[in-house]
């Protein structure tokens, strides 16, 4: 048994591993001031590789959970508190759509492999965000099913990276200085 869930765990460090590594390999490739995403790409990707790698999510919740309850002890993740929790989780949601449309606006050329990319990712964070909500962690009980969401999401993400590479770095950007100029 420990060999099958030892094979699951290359399997996910590999399947993840790659993403970031190729994003960053977009990020190299791509013109100046267009770089941000495909960096928040494979800092993404990188990130969700070393959880499945050394499973940081466990620990982290274990953390979040007795932060919440240092600072209220009655606090569980359902009764009273469920909605102040949902409350929360809603203002990360906005929180990261948000940080999305910034970051659509300082990067000069954010275009569909981006997107796509980005967006595989938030199904990522959207799968993480039903797991959390009550009644989330049943729904996605089955091993199946998570799985199914996930390749979604990391194909989603591969897809959008492979394109954007495919597509190559694009032409420099002109930037006209006088525009740049406080009036």
């Amino acid at each position: 048994m420990a060999d099958a869930h030892g094979a699951q765990l290359a399997l996910e460090v590999i399947l993840w591993g790659t993403p970031a590594a190729l994003a960053g390999q977009a990020a190299c490739r791509a013109v100046p001031r267009t770089k941000l995403a495909w960096c928040l790409v494979s800092s993404a990707a990188a990130v969700i590789t070393l959880d499945k790698a050394f499973d940081l999510q466990g620990p982290g919740m274990s953390f979040a959970r007795a932060l919440a309850r240092a600072v209220d002890p009655e606090s569980t993740s359902s009764g009273s508190h469920q909605g102040t929790r949902m409350a929360l989780l809603g203002a990360a949601g906005l929180a990261g759509f948000i940080g999305i449309f910034l970051l659509a606006r300082l990067d000069r050329r954010m275009d569909g492999p981006k997107g796509l990319a980005i967006s595989g990712l938030g199904m990522i964070l959207a799968l993480l965000a039903v797991r959390l909500m009550r009644g989330g962690e049943e729904l996605l009980h089955n091993p199946l099913w998570a799985w199914i969401c996930e390749l979604l999401a990391w194909g989603t993400t591969m897809a959008g990276i492979l394109w954007g590479l495919r597509r190559g770095p694009g032409e420099p950007i002109e930037i006209d200085e006088e525009d740049l100029l406080p009036r």
